[in-house]
């Protein structure tokens, strides 16, 4: 990850020039909004959404495994919100 350019701009300024900064902004820049010397607010780009790559079966075998009950039905206590330790 690269360094942030930070840009600094008085609030005052920034109604005008807002939109144009936005547009200018990279992965990497950064507003702050100051009101005189006093910094108010940040604004950051948004990030790029995940790249929608293919899932390779098999990658990482053994990490998830599943218990041996993991399909068996749920008691009817479960689904009446009844407590099985009550009994």
């Amino acid at each position: 990850m690269g360094a942030t350019l930070t840009t600094v701009i008085d609030m005052r300024k920034t109604a005008m020039n807002l939109s144009e900064l936005v547009s200018q902004m990279t992965p990497d820049t950064e507003i702050i909004i100051a009101d005189g010397e006093q910094p108010r607010a940040r604004v950051v780009p948004i990030p790029p959404p995940p790249e929608n790559k293919p899932r390779i079966v098999g990658l990482h075998p053994g990490s998830i495994w599943a218990a041996p009950d993991a399909f068996d039905p749920l008691p009817d206590e479960f689904w009446l919100g009844e407590d099985e330790s009550a009994s």
